[in-house]
This record gives C-alpha cells, structure tokens and sequence, in this order.
C-alpha cells in the first residue's frame, strides 16, 4: 500500500507497519490511510530505508500473538538502526487490526491507533512478565540483545536504568 500510503505518511511524519496487506487494507477502510504492510513478518532494512523516505516515526502494528511480538522485537531493531523513531501499537482485543475493524468498527480501529508506546515502553512490558515469572536475571538476558543494539551509549544507560528501576534490581 506504499503507493496509497505515501502521501499521508509524509503529512503525517509517521507511517503505520501491519503485518500483513489484510491488516493495511482494515486500516484504510477504516480513514487511516498512512498504513502500510511488508506482507509477512519479514520486514528488512532496505523497507525501513525505504520508509524513511516518508517519515520519520513508524508505529508496528503487528498481531498480537506470539509471531506478532516477535517480528515487532525484530522489527524494532531494524527500523532504530536505520534512525527511525519507533512506537508500537498493541492491541487490547482482537488479534490483529482486520479482526479489529470486523468486531468494533472503523471508529474503534481509528481511536485505538491513537494509543501507542515507545519501543522501550514495550520491551519493558515484556521484560517485567518475564521477570515476575522467571526472575530478574532472565528479564535482564531478554533485554540486553536489545540494548547491544543501541547506537548510543547514553541512550543505553537511560535504558539500563529505566530497566533497573522497573525490575527493581
């Protein structure tokens, strides 16, 4: 859908990456027409360049199964290296946007999109579920692939301390 997606994507500075054209497709029909999709979860460097071309924020809104969070943890590092700024969109019901606008509505999908978190909000999230059910030191393993792939030190330690504070550890 780049080519619907353009235009909106560059007003907006911020393009919106579904796992898959059904999930774009739910997006527009729903008005939100900088969606786009890299049809699987095999999002590469070379479309996060690409869509920086665009805009300089992408929101992953891919499903919220097990397969969806990990194609948005790797998704994630691709984008950031690439000098996007990265938001995540994490469904509260229903499995993936197009499920979403069959079940509530164009309306609910439109609002819904409107609540996003930060890449670090999300990695977080994650950690701490993993930290409340195998303990800190897993958490902190989960993590630090992640951070060895930030491309600043001082952006690292503000992880590293968030991530401490959040654990407390």
């Amino acid at each position: 859908a780049l080519a619907k997606a353009a235009q909106s994507m560059r007003t907006a500075g911020t393009a919106i990456l579904c796992e898959g054209y059904m999930d774009a497709l739910a997006f527009h029909a729903a008005g939100v027409s900088n969606a786009v999709a890299p049809l699987g979860t095999s999002f590469t460097e070379g479309q996060a360049s690409l869509l920086k071309r665009y805009a300089g924020t992408v929101v992953l809104a891919f499903d919220s199964d097990e397969a969806g969070t990990r194609a948005t943890e790797r998704a994630m590092g691709i984008a950031e290296a690439q000098g996007l700024k990265v938001r995540v969109f994490r469904l509260a019901e229903g499995k993936d946007p197009a499920e979403m606008l069959e079940k509530y509505g164009a309306d609910r999908l439109k609002k819904e999109i409107e609540s996003t978190i930060t890449s670090d909000d999300f990695l977080l999230a994650a950690a701490g579920s993993l930290g409340a059910a195998s303990g800190t030191a897993a958490a902190f393993s989960y993590l630090f692939p992640f951070m060895a792939g930030f491309s600043s030190d001082i952006r690292r330690d503000s992880f590293l301390e968030a991530a401490a504070a959040r654990l407390k550890a």
